[in-house]
């Protein structure tokens, strides 16, 4: 029978000095990533540590709860969506019921980061509505300019994503004032979106909240080929790159930036970018281009790829869906990390979520809901409470899409 496990990774920290994090407009409310990389040495020479910088811990798988007042512990409303036939809901979780949201059509759905308002696609409407539903804006799709929601980059801005485009061509539109901008898609070396990366990727120009420094990948060396690409920290006010992540390979997640864009996560291998040699690891980037690694996987798997990650709404873990070999030399796998990103624990808690599946944190930041598919062959959304360790069964042939208070 196969052991669970949790990893923990232990790394000697120093706090850095007077690190001032910088505040974007509508995320006053927003914890972020400050805290957690303060305790983390910043340098500019090589991200990769040496090997021997953690242990291996063993503990118990997680079941799923049946416990009537352990679920009482959840609260707010899973946005959940089924692909065949399609429908969109709403479930609350406390009264364990579910209502068609928007008649059941609503498609890309996005949440804000302060949970306050849903946007998504009607037909050929843009729909921007409160949470309560007392409000709602409504705008024409626009299909020359844009086709599909990016993202929310922070409480008032969505960024808009026209993906038929040679080069990256998004939008940055407020629909509480109708004001729109194109973001700047032109920078030295930049990839066409024709080169496989938007397959993943919403798109190769990734801009911070704070709009003063955005991420893009370049090619290196003349050449298109995964492992001569490069990612560019740029500078949008000094027009020039703050810093630049050589031999970046082929990342399938595309990097994240903390709520007030003073720094972003990304992904990169540090061995190959195919199996049975890939290896990603985590790293933080900060936005003055100093860089460290947060995970050193691959003492524990032969073979790992990301295939997602998301922060918590405060900022203090990292979900993350990984593909992996084991040592033992046991077919490919999935599982369910999280990071701890103060303590830098890494828990396996035995879950095998689907291949892409989004992974939506509650307002409170310590439950996540996922989908996963068992043996039977039906998805199934479930949450999952970090702090307690409990797994529930939410809801068969849904997956979560945001999670409302």
């Amino acid at each position: 029978m196969r052991k669970p496990y949790i990893l923990l990774l232990t790394i000697s920290v120093f706090m850095l000095v007077n690190c001032q994090g910088r505040q974007s407009a509508g995320t006053q409310d927003t914890p972020s990533l400050q805290q957690a990389t303060a305790i983390l040495p910043m340098t500019n020479e090589s991200p990769i540590l040496t090997k021997g910088i953690g242990s291996l811990l063993l503990s118990k798988c997680l079941n799923v709860s049946d416990n009537g007042s352990e679920y009482a512990t959840l609260s707010g409303r899973l946005i959940i969506e089924s692909d065949v036939p399609h429908a969109t809901n709403l479930f609350d979780l406390e009264t364990k019921t579910q209502i068609l949201f928007d008649n059941g059509i609503a498609s890309n759905v996005q949440v804000s980061p302060d949970r306050k308002w849903i946007a998504f696609i009607r037909d050929e409407l843009l729909v921007v509505q409160s949470e309560d539903g007392s409000k709602s804006y409504e705008f024409p799709t626009q299909s020359e300019e844009w086709q599909t929601i990016s993202h929310w980059l922070n409480n008032e801005m969505l960024v808009l994503w026209n993906h038929s485009a040679p080069l990256d061509s998004l939008v940055l539109f407020s629909p509480f004032t109708g004001t729109k901008e194109f973001l700047a898609n032109e920078f030295p070396d930049i990839l066409p979106t024709d080169d496989d990366w938007d397959f993943y990727w919403p798109s190769i120009t990734i801009y911070s909240p704070s709009l003063i420094e955005l991420l893009y990948v370049a090619k290196e060396e003349d050449s298109f080929q995964p492992g001569y690409s490069k990612l560019v920290l740029w500078n949008i006010k000094d027009k020039q790159a703050v810093t630049e992540i050589m031999d970046f390979g082929y990342s399938i997640v595309p990097p994240l930036w903390n709520s007030n864009g003073d720094g972003a996560l990304y992904v990169k291998s540090v061995e190959g970018y195919d199996p049975p040699v890939a290896h990603d690891e985590l790293f933080y980037l900060s936005s003055k281009g100093e860089t460290r690694q947060l995970t050193h996987l691959i003492d524990y798997f032969e073979y790992a790829r990301v295939l997602n990650y998301s922060l918590s709404s405060d900022e203090k873990y990292l979900a993350m869906v990984l593909e992996i070999r084991s040592k033992e030399g046991n077919g490919l796998e999935r599982k369910l990390l999280v990071l701890d990103m103060l303590s830098l624990e890494i828990k396996d808690l035995c879950l095998f979520p689907d291949r892409f599946a989004p992974l939506i944190w509650s307002p409170d930041g310590y439950k996540l809901a996922l989908s996963q598919t068992p043996q039977t062959g039906t998805p199934t959304t479930i949450v999952v409470d970090i702090i307690n360790e409990n797994v529930f069964g939410i809801v068969d042939n849904f997956k979560p899409r945001g999670w409302l208070r």
